[in-house]
């Protein structure tokens, strides 16, 4: 949605879709596992992207990245990886 000069931006405004994605994300997996971590050493988690917008390989890629780097700076990812199909 266009702003009007001076207009203030809302935070949704500065990121992008792919970035707010992963803030839910880690909403989802909950405080109570960031309290008591714990190694996740496989898991398969489907995420649906908004149909409004074509995703491509690179924006299946940054997803798959952050939400690696998400888990791993909350102790939850051992040594694996997260990728994107």
């Amino acid at each position: 949605m266009p702003h009007s000069p001076g207009e203030a931006l809302g935070p949704d405004d500065c990121v992008d879709p792919v970035d707010r994605k992963l803030q839910r994300l880690l909403a989802e997996i909950g405080t109570a596992a960031v309290d008591d971590p714990v190694r996740i050493s496989a898991m398969n988690l489907a995420v649906t992207m908004p149909p409004a917008r074509a995703w491509s390989d690179q924006d299946r890629d940054k997803l798959g990245a952050g939400l690696a780097s998400m888990l791993r700076r909350h102790r939850l990812l051992g040594g694996g990886e997260v990728t994107t199909t």
